[in-house]
């Protein structure tokens, strides 16, 4: 039995709908469903009628419901006693990266128009990995094994999910020989210039472009490696739910490729700390990114 499961119930008997509490929670139907199901075949007992107009609880459900608001709320006040005393007043979110890689901006205030009671404090860090010591963090990383190199520069035990799977594509002017060529191969790449926005040690293809005697220049913002590659003397590699936002792109007709013989993927992570039950709140706030990130990063 998960605390993740009386939570649902007590929502749903709340809501009087699987598909209200599931708004609410920011989780998905059939989620929610499959909890209240578990929990039913764990203690044996049926908790919910189904009907037309939505469910209601059984005998047994009304009980197991009382229980666990009670058993939620001694959750909840030991959750904010330990907050109370360590002065944490706000939830931090983390970055690894530049601001503009991720669409927080958009889901603070997202956040403050659906929970004002909730504040969210936003930390960016200009550097591939990081030792979180806040309640969340996001980042990124091209494969699983950077993902697990990152975690090995701090404390492991992480509640990790994938939020988002992008990849990195060409963006160039289409006077460009390249933008002319129906597929581009890799070792066509070969000792042309690249421009991208992070810093080499951040920037996961490095090393794979140096091999081809790529001119790797690194500009710091999207704006001005689009300016380089408006300019006719580099190509730009970025990240597509970056590029797709940018007004250059469309203004200036710049021509996107992908790169036939390879894949650049580029993972966003979500991590959040083991060590600690999550409170009610920071619930809501994680089950938000991971069913709308992909919507607010668009």
């Amino acid at each position: 039995m998960r605390l993740e499961q009386l939570n649902y119930l007590v929502a749903v008997a709340q809501c009087g709908s699987i598909n209200k509490a599931a708004e609410k929670l920011y989780v998905t139907q059939p989620a929610i469903s499959a909890a209240i199901k578990m929990l039913e075949d764990e203690i044996q007992v049926p908790l919910l009628t189904r009907t037309r107009n939505g469910v209601t609880p059984t005998a047994h459900g009304e009980r197991v419901i009382a229980d666990a608001e009670k058993l939620l709320g001694i959750m909840n006040s030991w959750t904010n006693l330990a907050n109370a005393e360590s002065e944490r007043i706000v939830i931090t979110i983390d970055f690894s990266g530049p601001s503009s890689d991720v669409p927080l901006f958009n889901f603070y205030f997202k956040m403050k128009e659906l929970h004002p009671h909730i504040e969210i404090r936003l930390n960016f860090y200009n550097k591939p990995l990081l030792e979180m010591d806040s309640d969340a963090a996001i980042i990124h990383a091209c494969s699983a094994n950077k993902l697990g190199e990152a975690l090995s520069c701090g404390r492991k035990n992480y509640r990790v999910a994938c939020l988002y799977e992008d990849k990195y594509s060409l963006y160039m002017s289409p006077d460009n020989a390249l933008a002319e060529l129906p597929i581009v191969k890799l070792d066509d790449l070969r000792g042309k210039v690249i421009a991208a926005r992070s810093h080499p040690s951040y920037f996961p293809y490095h090393a794979m472009l140096r091999d081809l005697s790529c001119k790797m220049i690194f500009l710091g913002d999207e704006t001005i490696v689009f300016n380089a590659v408006t300019d006719g003397y580099a190509i730009a590699l970025l990240p597509m739910s970056l590029a797709q936002k940018n007004a250059h792109v469309e203004a200036q007709r710049l021509v996107c490729k992908n790169i036939e013989d390879v894949n650049f993927p580029f993972y966003h992570y979500l991590l959040s700390p083991l060590d600690r039950i999550l409170t009610t709140d920071e619930r809501i706030l994680y089950n938000y990114l991971k069913l709308h990130y992909k919507e607010l990063i668009s």
